[in-house]
């Protein structure tokens, strides 16, 4: 190993583009390839053209929120838990 300091990351993943089931099992792999060293970003996403480039619907910025908010409940109970139940309050994005 050349390094025990670097971490690896990334500014933000959006939110909308992953099932958070999805999300917090890629993130689990890399902390646990790195050693721990993984540092977890996740947000919003603020730029409709990215939405409309993969020809998914870009929800106003309140359902944003309950969405990220609902992401990371769901991630911090799968990292925490070993058995989750979660019953979706917000709809996916489907693509348009």
């Amino acid at each position: 190993m050349l390094t025990k300091r670097l971490k690896i990351g990334l500014l933000a993943a959006c939110n909308p583009f992953r099932y958070p089931t999805l999300l917090a099992k890629m993130a689990s792999i890399i902390d646990s390839i790195s050693n721990g060293r993984l540092i977890f970003g996740i947000g919003l996403c603020l730029y409709g053209r990215e939405f409309s480039q993969f020809g998914i619907k870009f929800p106003k910025y309140s359902k944003r929120v309950k969405m990220l908010e609902e992401a990371l409940e769901i991630t911090i109970k799968l990292w925490l838990q070993d058995k989750v139940y979660f019953k979706e309050k917000t709809l996916m994005l489907k693509a348009s």
